[in-house]
């Protein structure tokens, strides 16, 4: 396959306005041949990294997928790139994994959609225009793969993938005309209509379900998350009846589709979608009004175009709307990914064009990989590029928070490109993964480490009615410290102890506690760990 970047960054934030940088380590892989397009990026509980998408290389007219394991010093642990070959279509096809997921024992689920014949195991997938749901064992090798529609719209259409500890996977797709999965057969009003569907971990449907906005407009999925209950959010938008937030119950019950407004490139339009763990929603949302009155709230830009920020809560209540790009042409401006870390800060990654850009009112002063950081009330706190130089493309496609609250990332990037006093070219765009690193969050951590975590760490049952286990594995005797919050940041329990080395299993009771997510966290001298539980 071509070459695949992996550079790791590491912040050190001297204060909330300025921060100075260094590179931790820069990994290569394969050669600089061709275009290659990362699609997205998700993390393990060990901080090891998979990343997938699509490479340039063609073979008999098709270009191929790649889904990479790394640990999270960036060390290659394996690549998957199947076999694949031309089904007869005319023109350059491809096979491409788009979303990808992992559970608590290493394997490995993604979602790819496939205009070629790929080979899978011992099957030869003959496919056209056809999304699917793929699994992997820890080591990379085929499990089972099932079909997600029969009719999707689009290599760049919508197959979204959540994946539980257990294994469980919800999947958003879409589709026209008819199609069945499982039980239920599923029939488009029309036009390209939204499916969401749940997965169990040996690849049987357990429910699917459809809905659009009508015959006349196509529905297009910006993205879907889960909640700790399980509970399902897409934001979604179409061409003639604007944007919606809709809400499903892990049983597959339409709790809501609330009706945000706008259409196409009227008023307000939605191009990012999150939902955080606690299913507060957040949109980002492109405006080319000089006002627009949303759940009673009136949005005003200065400019000609706009790019506002939404929170609703799990009900849809508007909580804030806070302008972060206010222009007389915002085509220097691209967001188009943000994460919550556990205090319900907001950080959104994309793309700075050109130096000078507005970001809140405020300069960039560099083109490059962009980060903003935003509260949890809506203030902005920085803007700031990165990766700075001759660069022709570069984005930051995905990101993920990682145990220690660092931004691990995947981006592309297109010609010269300089990182601190590392500086690298590419004829083609690469993928490139990395992680920005804010010490504030790591004091007493050694940071030459922070990379190798050997934790290995269980909890269960997870859900949990109260009781449960923590099952923890250490290469030798450390002090241990032990802290567990609620949802709200709030500390519920906090304990330091010895451990020896080798596994021991902790006890732990939240039954005296309100129903939601909980974080636990560990951390030794030189190590972090951190996950999430769901009381019942």
């Amino acid at each position: 396959m071509n070459k695949l970047l992996l550079i790791a960054v590491s912040i050190f934030m001297a204060s909330t306005t300025q921060a100075q940088y260094v590179f931790n380590w820069v990994e290569e892989y394969g050669d600089n041949s061709a275009l290659d397009v990362p699609k997205n990026l998700e993390l393990d509980h060990k901080g090891n990294r998979y990343l997938c998408g699509h490479v340039g290389q063609i073979n008999e007219g098709v270009q191929g997928l790649f889904v990479i394991k790394t640990d999270s010093a960036g060390n290659e642990q394996w690549t998957y790139s199947p076999d694949y070959f031309w089904n007869g279509n005319s023109g350059t096809t491809f096979i491409n994994a788009v979303d990808v997921g992992v559970d608590t024992l290493g394997n490995v689920y993604f979602t790819g959609y496939l205009q070629a014949n790929m080979v899978f195991g011992t099957d030869t997938i003959f496919a056209s225009e056809q999304a699917f749901l793929f699994k992997l064992d820890s080591m990379a090798q085929p499990l089972w793969y099932l079909p997600l529609a029969d009719n999707t719209d689009g290599n760049e259409g919508v197959h979204f993938l959540e994946t539980t500890p257990g294994g469980t996977c919800y999947v958003g797709t879409n589709f026209i005309g008819q199609t069945i999965m499982g039980n239920d057969t599923l029939t488009s009003n029309g036009n390209v209509d939204l499916i969401v569907a749940k997965v169990s971990s040996d690849g049987n449907y357990l429910w699917a379900r459809s809905w659009g906005s009508g015959s006349n407009t196509a529905d297009w999925g910006m993205k879907m998350n889960i909640d700790a209950e399980e509970n399902i959010y897409m934001g979604h938008r179409s061409y003639y009846t604007g944007s919606n937030i809709t809400k499903f119950d892990s049983s597959g019950t339409m709790l809501y589709d609330y009706y945000m407004g706008g259409l196409y490139n009227q008023n307000i339009q939605m191009y990012d979608y999150h939902a955080d763990a606690n299913g507060n929603s957040y949109v980002l949302a492109y405006l080319n009004t000089p006002s627009y009155t949303i759940a009673g709230t009136t949005i005003n830009i200065q400019h000609a175009e706009g790019v506002v920020l939404l929170k609703f809560n799990t009900d849809t209540v508007l909580q804030y709307a806070t302008v972060l790009a206010d222009s007389s042409n915002l085509a220097g401006v691209k967001l188009y990914e943000m994460e919550v870390d556990d205090s319900l800060n907001l950080y959104i990654g994309g793309r700075l064009l050109w130096m000078g850009a507005t970001i809140n009112y405020q300069h960039i002063a560099a083109e490059g990989m962009l980060l903003v950081k935003v509260d949890a009330s809506g203030n902005f706190l920085w803007g700031k590029s990165y990766a700075p130089g001759a660069i022709n493309f570069s984005f930051v496609d995905d990101f993920e928070i990682d145990a220690y609250n660092n931004l691990c990332f995947s981006m592309g990037l297109e010609g010269f490109v300089e990182f601190d006093a590392i500086s690298h070219s590419s004829a083609f765009m690469d993928v490139y993964s990395g992680c920005l690193m804010d010490t504030t969050t790591n004091i007493g951590v050694d940071v030459a480490a922070i990379h190798h975590n050997t934790f290995d760490v269980q909890v269960y049952p997870n859900p949990t009615q109260g009781q449960f286990t923590l099952q923890l594995e250490l290469p030798q005797q450390q002090d241990v410290q032990l802290t567990v919050y609620n949802s709200m940041g709030a500390l519920i329990a906090a304990e330091t102890y010895q451990q020896s080395s080798g596994i021991s299993k902790k006890q732990l009771d939240l039954s005296g506690q309100a129903r939601g997510m909980y974080v636990i966290q560990l951390r030794t001298n030189k190590q972090q760990w951190k996950a999430t539980i769901v009381k019942h």
